[in-house]
């Protein structure tokens, strides 16, 4: 910290300097300037040395520094790498140290030679290296070697291991190394006596050096292990006898192999489950068993009995006490083929009703429990259409098999059972399996019957369109299935009902066959005085024509006094309760309409999106406030409509007067052509808001009117400014009268918020000079250029606050000296082409605080092309 006070805490080792009396205050007086308030950073203490084996030779290593803090424990404080054998630890703030370094391969220790344990030291025993913040020392290191156990193995490793060091007389594991694929491996330790286990990823037991092979079904104890005393400057070799599992290839053989079903097998001994395995049925599987001496093994697959080793068939539940005794002993083999037998299956073909195969087809099985239908599985048909149900099946229960169909082809069962859910339990043609056999089901697919009406028509109309056409199951109508009517008619509909009622629906009304009117719902009362048909499977049904009922229908055409259609003109529908039925928009021609109608009275209402027309009612009641303000809905007149009624209405809207606000530059005299307009009321309302130029519809009355434009002061009509956006931040302002059927346009005037307004003038006959080009320069660089209008003027709205030079670029043809501003002129050229010193003219700072400054230049006659020097 400035003063020289160094930032450490001498109890915690960390920064301190957080305190207001830390360090040396520097005071400052108003309006002076302090400099060279310089800070020196202190070097800080150094600790180098070296860092190398007992042999001499350098070592690459880690040297830490750790320092005492208040809580009685060590802090790590640095750290840094030995790089061929040198270190350096810089930096360090006055105070006790304790110093650590460490290299693989070697023992860690303290500053001095203080080995520590195997992976943790006890700091206080280190010494104490002092240090004031300027010193520099030298502190060298010499680590021990770290001892060499080395063991060799009966095997070697194909797929390698772990080795797990533990402390002999604590149990605590101190050390672990993972094994290569090799018949030795060298672990370095510090001097103790140790124990060591060793796990590997081959199908080699698992062992303490030592003792026993640690099996599955008998615990790897660790007194089983031998002690191994690990002396300072010994290197040991020790040999270890270590065994392979035995294995037993197996071979599952099955009477149908599909590839993909699991066989599970389970391994005993003593009764009790050794280990279990998944693998799939169709390869032989080589099996590890961790254990020795006498076990047994059983082997399932879904929809085989289960068996145990050799040929003993066990239902659901195996009696081990059969099985046969498979001997296991370490680093031997056996190989096993055991032949699996099926359940009971069910097996068959699908065919469709050409006598095809139906390849990828869904089956279905059920069985009649609870006098139901039971799904008990599903399957598909082969490439040949063939399927099989294979597994434990009831051979009390009776079943039922349903294909299912297409858009061509009916759901069939078994015995070719076609009833779509009108069958009872009987009428399926229940079978029952036979006990260890396969039972045969082929299931032959009907055709669909069809369905064909020639002419739907609306009553009193055409043929129908927008149509659905519903066939409904005749009993409970539970069922349903529909299609569309397509140009007045139905053709070759395959149907999954045999029999139904048939109804059609348009535009949410429904008529059920033979001419029932049922409203918006297919209600049973109403389904009940329908027409029963019945069309049996493979058959055709044909009737020459179905009358429809159509629903109300209103069309609205909408015109102005002029007779032109009005399009983009919202139109609501209202019901004689008010409840709103629909809204529309009006197309191109004017039209909108409105269909789905109830036979009711309704009431219509319009209003523009963008006021140009008066709200109006139904036949030609305006509303110029809207509903609510204008009128209410009883002032229309309702408009009866009835089931197959169409009605044609006209209306002719009122348009409210328009006005065209535009906002104009009062020095440059130029229309803006981006700003916006708000319109408020007499008491300060906003009524309207547009973002753009453009014509106005308002209803009759008085307003404000206010434009906006970014760089420009708000104003209100005809010329006065305002401080804000709204109408209550204008002093100043007038109310314009809008008067039924008038067109207006409104002028505001307005200047630029702050900046720069331009008059150029011709010096020889004083009129306003068009088209001059101002450039405004910052420093030497251009950074905006305007050019003059007709008056000779020009702007230049909210520029960044800088300081500017201005000049002038006529063009050619003018025989007028360019300027630089002020009246500097430049007889060699326009200084935008570097041919006068822009330097030379007046800077003119931003106006600010709203103002503006007018820049004006009077161009002068160059006297070498009065006589028209050529």
């Amino acid at each position: 910290m400035f003063g020289g006070q160094v930032c450490y805490d001498p109890l915690n080792y960390r920064l301190v300097c957080d305190s207001p009396n830390t360090g040396n205050t520097i005071a400052l007086l108003d309006g002076q300037d302090r400099n060279n308030v310089n800070i020196t950073l202190k070097e800080g203490a150094t600790i180098s040395g070296t860092l190398r084996n007992e042999d001499g030779d350098n070592l690459s290593g880690s040297i830490t520094a750790y320092y005492k803090n208040e809580y009685g424990t060590y802090s790590h404080v640095i750290s840094t790498s030995a790089s061929n054998g040198q270190y350096e630890l810089k930096g360090l703030a006055g105070g006790n140290f304790k110093l650590k370094a460490s290299s693989q391969d070697h023992v860690t220790e303290l500053y001095n030679n203080i080995a520590c344990d195997q992976f943790s030291c006890n700091y206080e025993s280190g010494h104490n290296i002092g240090l004031t913040n300027t010193s520099n020392i030298h502190r060298h290191f010499v680590l021990d070697d770290l001892e060499s156990v080395t063991f060799n193995f009966s095997q070697s490793l194909s797929n390698g291991g772990y080795v797990n060091v533990y402390d002999a007389n604590t149990e605590q594991e101190v050390h672990s190394q993972y094994l290569n694929n090799s018949n030795s491996t060298e672990i370095r330790l510090m001097p103790g006596s140790y124990k060591f286990k060793f796990r590997f990823y081959d199908g080699h037991f698992t062992k303490f050096y030592g003792g026993p092979n640690c099996y599955q079904d008998q615990s790897c104890s660790f007194s089983q292990g031998s002690t191994v005393n690990v002396s300072r400057n010994q290197s040991r070799v020790l040999g270890i006898n270590i065994d392979k599992m035995f294995l037993l290839n197996l071979t599952i053989n099955r009477q149908v192999n599909t590839g993909y079903d699991w066989v599970y097998v389970d391994v005993f001994k003593s009764n009790n489950t050794i280990t279990s395995y998944k693998f799939h049925s169709n390869a032989s599987e080589t099996l590890e068993i961790p254990v020795q001496g006498n076990i047994k093994l059983t082997a399932n697959i879904p929809g085989y009995q289960k068996q145990m080793y050799n040929g003993i068939v066990c239902a659901d539940e195996c009696n081990l006490s059969q099985g046969h005794n498979i001997n296991a002993q370490p680093n031997q083999s056996i190989d096993i083929t055991m032949h699996m037998t099926p359940k009971q299956k069910i097996r068959g073909r699908v065919l469709d009703y050409q006598n095809n195969p139906v390849v990828g087809g869904s089956v279905i099985l059920y069985s009649t429990r609870y006098n139901s239908l039971r799904s008990e599985g599903t399957t598909t048909t082969d490439q040949n259409g063939f399927y099989e149900f294979t597994g434990y099946l009831d051979e009390t229960e009776n079943y039922v098999i349903k294909a299912n169909g297409d858009d061509l082809q009916l759901d069939t069962f078994n015995d070719g059972i076609t009833c779509n859910g009108t069958c009872e339990i009987d009428d399926y043609l229940p079978f029952q399996i036979i006990p260890n056999q396969t039972t045969l089901k082929l299931i032959k697919l009907k055709k669909k019957g069809t369905f064909n009406v020639s002419q739907v028509r609306f009553i009193g109309g055409g043929l129908a369109y927008d149509t659905e056409a519903i066939v409904i199951k005749d009993t409970n109508y539970s069922t349903r299935y529909e299609t569309d009517v397509l140009n007045g008619s139905i053709s070759n509909w395959p149907l999954n009902l045999q029999k139904f009622k048939m109804a059609f629906k348009h535009m949410g009304h429904y008529t059920v066959f033979p001419n029932i009117y049922c409203g918006k719902s297919l209600a049973s009362n109403c389904l009940d005085q329908g027409h029963v048909f019945t069309v049996p499977p493979a058959q055709n049904k044909t009737i020459a024509a179905a009358n429809i009922h159509q629903s109300g229908v209103i069309k609205v055409t909408l015109k102005n006094s002029d007779n032109i259609p009005v399009s983009n003109q919202s139109v609501k529908l209202f019901t004689s309760t008010y409840d709103l039925f629909s809204s529309r928009t009006s197309n191109q021609a004017g039209e909108v309409e409105f269909s789905g109608l109830d036979s009711d009275q309704y009431i219509i209402f319009t209003s523009s999106n963008n006021q140009r027309y008066v709200p109006s009612l139904y036949p030609d009641v305006a509303c110029p406030g809207g509903i609510g303000f204008g009128c209410v809905y009883s002032d229309g007149t309702l408009v009866d409509i009835d089931i197959n009624e169409t009605k044609n209405l006209n209306m002719t809207l009122p348009q409210n007067p328009s006005v065209n606000a535009l906002m104009r530059d009062a020095y440059t005299q130029e229309l803006l052509d981006d700003y916006n307009v708000r319109v408020f009321t007499e008491n300060g309302s906003q009524v309207h808001h547009q973002y753009s130029p453009g014509i106005i519809y308002l209803t009759p009355g008085s307003y404000y009117f206010m434009v906006t434009e970014n760089g420009y002061k708000p104003a209100t009509w005809p010329n006065h400014t305002c401080t804000g956006n709204h109408i209550d931040d204008c002093n100043n302002k007038e109310l314009v009268t809008i008067q039924t059927n008038q067109s207006q346009d409104l002028t505001i005037d307005t200047s630029i918020n702050q900046g720069f307004y331009f008059n150029v003038v011709n010096g020889v006959n004083n009129a306003p000079m068009n088209d001059v080009v101002i450039d405004i320069w910052n420093g030497s660089y251009i950074t905006d250029s305007v050019a003059t209008n007709s008056l000779g003027r020009a702007a230049m709205a909210n520029p960044y606050s800088a300081s500017y030079l201005f000049s002038t670029d006529t063009g050619f043809g003018t025989n007028l000296y360019n300027e630089v501003y002020d009246n500097i002129q430049c007889p060699d050229g326009a200084a935008a082409f570097y041919l006068c010193d822009i330097n030379q003219g007046m800077p003119v700072s931003t106006p600010q605080n709203g103002q503006y400054e007018v820049i004006e230049f009077i161009l002068h006659p160059d006297p070498i092309f009065l006589n028209g020097f050529n």
